[in-house]
């Protein structure tokens, strides 16, 4: 089977959730096609004119472009478009920049990936008329695909009542993390007294990621002396809200310096950063998946995640929080200081979870899919 591989949004946002997936995604399908039974030839797709961050195998990966498929009328039998529904793409040509009309037309198959499913109804989170043309465009885009893998059982079922599809089209393959970058980073066992005081945020600034009522949460726990005076809650990829979460900070006399607000930082920082946490928590009321509570588990360290959309597929019932209580995260980060034995318990379950949730094991389904 000849397999092409869209590369092209994976270099556009990287390193984003949508990029570490995508890459994660092709290292084990590449391991897989090599290791196993199958013997297909994955080409990437990508972009010219950027930064081409690829994966130790790069020198053995046909990489082609748009024209270039345009001049040699290269036929592929799958064509496999790992970002199928993303904001970001300012044009309203979008959705022919997702799905070239060219490969389209010669392509025997067409499939995608789609997560982080939001419907249209959420206000604020589509900021302007034209991206919500151009997402309508993208999830209508979606129905005429011959493969629909998604990252959960959450966006499978969103997707069949909002597209209006059988949920049999819908092949569930959850989330793909490089375990290489976060396996072994963990401690053997997890000690409360050996680890920093800190707790850790990956999130990204959009409403429904929820890092306002976080930190809000963290002040009630402060205020009431429910976390030690020297914790400090770290939100990642948070900086364009910075000064928003320290006004909450100030509202609530609490020093701003407890709320370390960062932009990305390099994986080898993250991964060390989250070992050396007590805990790692995510808020969002919506989510597709959540790849940060995959990497804190593979990174060794309990994540505690909201009881909504699929986070709850990945944490246990006792882990888990109302994200629209600001006392219920509150109390979440009370447990996370005074109750060891949760946190050993949160962890363990993590760690099973990756035994089936990981990155071979989604690829190895895609490809199980693709050749059915």
């Amino acid at each position: 089977m000849k397999i092409l591989y869209d590369y092209r949004l994976i270099q556009r946002f990287f390193p984003r959730g949508v990029s570490k997936f995508g890459i994660a995604l092709l290292k084990n399908l590449l391991k897989i096609n090599n290791n196993d039974q199958y013997n297909d030839t994955i080409t990437l797709l990508v972009e010219p004119e950027l930064p081409r961050r690829f994966i130790k195998q790069e020198d053995s990966l046909k990489c082609v472009t748009i024209n270039d498929l345009n001049k040699n009328s290269s036929c592929f039998d799958v064509f496999l478009n790992t970002s199928s529904v993303v904001l970001g793409l300012p044009s309203i040509e979008t959705i022919d920049y997702l799905y070239p009309e060219f490969i389209i037309m010669t392509c025997k198959k067409i499939a995608c990936v789609l997560f982080d499913f939001v419907p249209l109804l959420i206000r604020h989170y589509i900021p302007d008329d034209i991206s919500k043309i151009n997402y309508a465009l993208q999830l209508e885009a979606v129905k005429k695909c011959d493969y629909i893998f998604t990252d959960s059982v959450y966006t499978a079922k969103s997707g069949s009542v909002y597209l209006g599809l059988p949920l049999e089209r819908f092949t569930v393959i959850y989330g793909a993390i490089d375990e290489a970058y976060f396996s072994g980073s963990g401690h053997a066992e997890y000690i409360a007294s050996q680890r920093d005081n800190n707790v850790v945020s990956v999130l990204g600034w959009c409403p429904r990621k929820n890092a306002e009522r976080m930190v809000k949460a963290w002040c009630i726990a402060k205020q009431k002396q429910a976390v030690p005076q020297n914790a400090c809650l770290y939100i990642l990829s948070c900086f364009h809200g910075k000064e928003i979460l320290h006004d909450i900070c100030r509202e609530n006399q609490v020093p701003i310096s407890s709320v370390e607000v960062l932009d990305y930082i390099p994986d080898d920082e993250l991964i060390s950063l989250i070992s050396k946490s007590r805990a790692s928590i995510f808020p969002p009321y919506l989510e597709g998946l959540g790849l940060p509570i995959l990497e804190s588990y593979a990174a060794g360290t309990p994540c505690f995640a909201s009881n909504t959309s699929s986070t709850k597929e990945l944490v246990s019932a006792e882990s888990a929080f109302n994200p629209f209580d600001e006392n219920a995260i509150a109390d979440t980060f009370k447990k996370i200081y005074a109750d060891e034995a949760l946190c050993k318990r949160n962890l363990e379950h993590g760690r099973t979870l990756l035994k089936t949730i990981n990155g071979e094991n989604v690829a190895r389904r895609v490809l199980e899919k693709l050749h059915d």
